[in-house]
């Protein structure tokens, strides 16, 4: 793994001759390692033995992780989220993903369920910057699914903002 990032590395900064001292290269594994944890709502936190990533990288982390999922539309100057339905038409979107995953939709709807997304989490930090949700072939998905996604927006937003409903908003 460290390898592959000593690699994107010098891909990404165009210098093919680049080389990272055992220290960063290791901070650098640990970013990757823990992203892929907080995908599953997990941290390298939760493990005693693992190494910490250094205070300011873990500042990185959270601006990378809000910069490659908010997309800027130069028209429209704010954050927005875009997710589809389908994972076919999350595909299609700028850095789309599907909605379930997004927002943690549990698969079993019900009229009681809630998306499973903590306060503090930066899933929940990157709603609450987000000012523009687009849903793709929203249509298609169970009224269940947009009423545990309007508990957990009302829920994050309660201490920032208002959370209106579209019919509400426009009054």
């Amino acid at each position: 793994m460290s390898e592959d990032i000593l690699y994107k590395r010098q891909r990404i900064l165009n210098h093919s001759n680049l080389e990272l001292d055992d220290d960063t290269l290791e901070q650098y594994t640990l970013i990757e390692v823990e992203k892929l944890m907080r995908l599953h709502e997990r941290s390298l936190g939760d493990i005693k033995e693992m190494p910490k990533i250094k205070h300011v990288l873990l500042r990185e982390l959270g601006n990378r992780l809000w910069n490659q999922e908010l997309d800027y539309d130069t028209r429209m100057p704010m954050p927005i989220l875009p997710v589809a339905s389908s994972g076919i038409a999350a595909l299609l979107l700028p850095n789309g993903r599907t909605a379930h995953s997004r927002f943690n939709i549990p698969l079993k709807l019900s009229e009681d369920k809630l998306c499973n997304i903590k306060h503090g989490t930066m899933v929940a930090d990157l709603i609450e910057k987000t000012d523009l949700i687009i849903w793709d072939e929203a249509p298609m998905t169970h009224k269940h699914a947009f009423e545990a996604l309007d508990k957990m927006l009302r829920d994050i937003m309660s201490k920032k903002k208002p959370f209106y409903k579209g019919a509400d908003f426009w009054r």
